[in-house]
């Protein structure tokens, strides 16, 4: 019977989230696409403003790294940014020699 009702108010709980989210937020969501390539038309804006695409910044035999943060965001960014700069200190690549360093850009849409 203690499953039975827990196994209830288990499926109640997304239910009464979906209605406490503001309408825009219900069609938020998060498709996976894992071994999928990222498709290098995307539009993106530089700190200028202009389009750019994503391909822009590739070269051959160069790795890219993506890291989507805000200027101004107050926490979690600073954390995330900080990680990538950890990781990249472990890396035996140097800038210039092994990858470039590039523009920032914001999303387009």
């Amino acid at each position: 019977m203690l499953a039975a009702v827990l196994g209830l108010l288990a499926q109640a709980q997304p239910a009464r989230a979906q209605q406490v989210l503001p309408a825009p937020l219900r069609e938020v969501g998060i498709d996976q696409r894992l071994n999928e390539l990222v498709p290098l038309e995307l539009e993106f804006r530089d700190e200028r403003g202009a389009a750019v695409r994503l391909g822009d910044y590739f070269r051959a035999g160069r790795p890219v790294v993506i890291s989507l943060v805000y200027y101004d965001c107050p926490m979690l960014c600073t954390l995330i940014l900080n990680g990538l700069v950890k990781s990249l200190r472990a890396v035996p690549f140097n800038v210039g020699e092994h990858y470039g360093m590039s523009h920032s850009f914001a999303s387009s849409e």
